[in-house]
């Protein structure tokens, strides 16, 4: 789990931000506002050292390791995959003595930032291999003579619109899982398959153990740096299923995801209602999303310190279209919307 930054145990030390990358400049922003100011950025790109973001300079971690040790430094970790923030930690322990502040920029926002991912590569790693509830659908994603069991109607609705267009539309599955959902389209080449998931490292080590192949891309980014990592207007369609309550804000994905996503393009969500409840707020689980009073996507978020709820859409540009309750063969409730991005 990560540990929250105190504002108040920031006072008084030199803060420096580690990460030169949107999460970074974000950090940064929010820490301004809390009258707090930051001594220089950290990252490990060559390509960023001596450049400058709102005039905080990027030094190396040789540079860290350099600074006056008379002074105490909190350094704020703002990793572009969150899941790599307690290696971070670990290797600037090494090379200073003074205090971590082990977080990210969901710290700094008061977003949750429990994540934890030790229970999701167990419950994958026992899908993988076979001996889980889900070897059908294991099976159908990663065997080409089974990909046409794959029934996803409302996706296929809205990749007939963005179709006529006489292009061929380049399609996220953002946080896809050990493999994609919308691998049948891929392997008709009716589409360009990008693929995303903060676990695509794990995965793939799993993929190789059960000797399973995928012939599309899949990369290690958080639904939080969509933007900062693919740019702005570049997919056609967004696809997100049974994964939006599994990140660490899923506000901030959708900011980003209306970034990302080309005007007049969609965005399709599909997930169980009340999931964080159903999971008793454990592992990954901390967000219910449901739809509420006039076909709204609303989000409760619990954290150690307070339930927040609110509308995941308001102020940003998407226009909803479609909006469907339905029943899994489990039982529960899920629900499917699209918008458009306006």
């Amino acid at each position: 789990m990560n540990k929250p930054v105190l504002i108040d145990e920031l006072h008084g030390k030199k803060v420096i931000l580690f990460g030169a990358g949107y999460n970074g400049v974000v950090t940064l922003k929010k820490l301004a506002d809390k009258g707090i100011s930051v001594a220089f950025f950290c990252d490990n790109d060559p390509q960023k050292w001596g450049e400058h973001i709102e005039g905080t300079e990027i030094i190396s971690c040789s540079e860290l390791e350099r600074l006056d040790k008379s002074e105490e430094l909190a350094i704020v970790i703002t990793p572009s995959n969150l899941h790599n923030a307690q290696k971070i930690k670990e290797a600037l322990a090494n090379l200073r003595t003074d205090i971590v502040f082990r977080a990210s920029v969901l710290d700094i926002l008061d977003e949750n930032i429990s994540v934890d991912y030790k229970h999701e590569i167990e419950y994958w790693e026992n899908e993988l291999s076979l001996n889980g509830e889900n070897s059908n659908l294991i099976l159908n994603r990663s065997q080409e003579n089974r990909y046409s069991n794959i029934c996803l109607p409302i996706f296929n609705k809205y990749l007939n619109i963005v179709n006529d267009k006489k292009k061929i539309p380049i399609v996220l599955d953002c946080g896809c899982g050990p493999f994609s959902a919308l691998v049948y389209g891929h392997s008709l080449k009716k589409y360009i398959l990008v693929c995303t998931d903060v676990l695509a490292d794990e995965y793939s080590t799993m993929r190789k153990k059960y000797n399973f192949l995928i012939d599309y891309g899949m990369f290690n980014v958080t639904g939080e740096e969509l933007s900062h990592y693919f740019g702005n207007d570049v997919f056609d369609i967004i696809w997100m299923d049974n994964a939006l309550d599994h990140t660490a804000s899923p506000k901030i994905v959708l900011e980003q995801m209306s970034l990302t996503l080309k005007q007049g393009g969609y965005l399709i969500l599909r997930g169980f209602t009340f999931e964080g409840f159903c999971a008793n707020y454990e592992g990954l689980h901390k967000h219910d999303i449901y739809i509420g009073e006039g076909d709204t996507l609303v989000c409760k978020s619990y954290n150690t310190a307070s339930v927040k709820t609110f509308n995941l859409i308001d102020g940003l540009p998407f226009e909803l279209v479609e909006c469907e309750l339905g029943t899994h063969r489990n039982g529960r409730d899920v629900f499917s919307v699209c918008y458009s991005r306006l």
